[in-house]
């Protein structure tokens, strides 16, 4: 791990003139790429003391890449900023990559959450008892034995709640045959009767 002292070394050598110079000529070098205006030589000395303090930190072979890159895919003059910023990159870049393979590609564990077991809600199971008992008893009303086989006879359940069938009892055989049975008398009596000729009159009231 790279200590205050380290570091204190580390920047006194970027700042050393030999150092300054290397950083100079390579800013130099990348601007006379780019239009370059007419400007006094004091003022160009101090631009060049701005490019030189503001890049030190990062070192001569730092800038260097820097302006490397920044011409092979920049088409502009750069700004002291934009070194800076493509300076910082790189040392990012640097970083990550002497980061064990491990470090570079941790992916982060997901924690492990329980999952809820399935609570039947007592109030749930009592209103399904009460709607079913209402639904029979609509079925029993309109001559079915329970909601199912009201259903069965292609009613619906949406009818218990409009109060109107959909679907009609089926016939009570026994009660249909009982009454065609006394039809049937009925018409025998009369038609002996009629041959007779006699006429069985109402009862009196």
């Amino acid at each position: 791990m790279t200590n205050v002292v380290d570091l204190q070394e580390t920047t006194l050598s970027r700042n050393s003139p030999q150092q300054r110079k290397m950083i100079a000529a390579s800013i130099a070098l990348l601007l006379s790429h780019y239009y370059v205006p007419d400007v006094s030589p004091e003022l160009q000395k101090a631009q060049a003391k701005d490019w030189i303090d503001d890049l030190s930190e990062f070192g001569a072979e730092l800038v260097a890449e820097a302006c490397r890159e920044w011409r092979r895919e920049r088409n502009r003059r750069p700004t002291i900023a934009d070194m800076r910023n493509v300076c910082t990159a790189i040392t990012i870049r640097r970083d990550a990559e002497l980061r064990p393979p491990a470090e570079r590609y941790v992916r982060p564990v997901r924690p492990f959450v329980q999952p809820v077991a399935f609570r039947p809600n007592p109030n749930h199971e009592q209103m399904r008892r009460e709607g079913r008992a209402i639904s029979d008893e609509f079925a029993r009303r309109h001559g079915f034995a329970d909601i199912v086989a009201y259903e069965a006879a292609g009613g619906s359940v949406a009818d218990v709640v409009k109060g109107i069938p959909s679907v009609e009892a089926a016939p009570d055989f026994t009660s249909a045959a009982e009454a065609v049975a006394a039809v049937t008398m009925r018409t025998i009596e009369a038609s002996i009767q009629s041959a007779a000729g006699t006429t069985t009159l109402p009862a009196a009231a």
